[in-house]
């Protein structure tokens, strides 16, 4: 995606997912997270000196929501298999031990 105002702009009208997925991300990005004060105030600068980049001031928090939840998603799977691989190579440490001391 490149960013900037677009070369060609055309209008588009606001279906029922489009307004779901707006409010979802006012809602999550502009009063749940801790950093609601710095999306509010991107959002006035956007809205107060290129207004055409409202859209894709958008997508890219959209783009923001969906990979902050498939980092936490990536994140607990690897966890879960680094414990795993530290588990197996305990045991496996300790069976060469018992067999070495034998």
């Amino acid at each position: 995606m490149k960013l900037g105002i677009p070369k060609y702009y055309r209008k588009r009208r606001l279906d029922s997912k489009s307004i779901v997925a707006l409010l979802t991300i006012c809602w999550r990005q502009g009063i749940v997270r801790s950093t609601r004060w710095k999306f509010w105030y991107n959002l006035s600068q956007v809205i107060k000196r290129s207004p055409r980049l409202l859209t894709s001031y958008f997508i890219v928090c959209s783009y923001l929501e969906h990979f902050t939840e498939y980092r936490q998603i990536v994140r607990d799977k690897i966890n879960a298999q680094l414990a795993a691989h530290i588990a197996t190579s305990k045991e496996k440490k300790e069976e060469v031990r018992d067999i070495l001391l034998r």
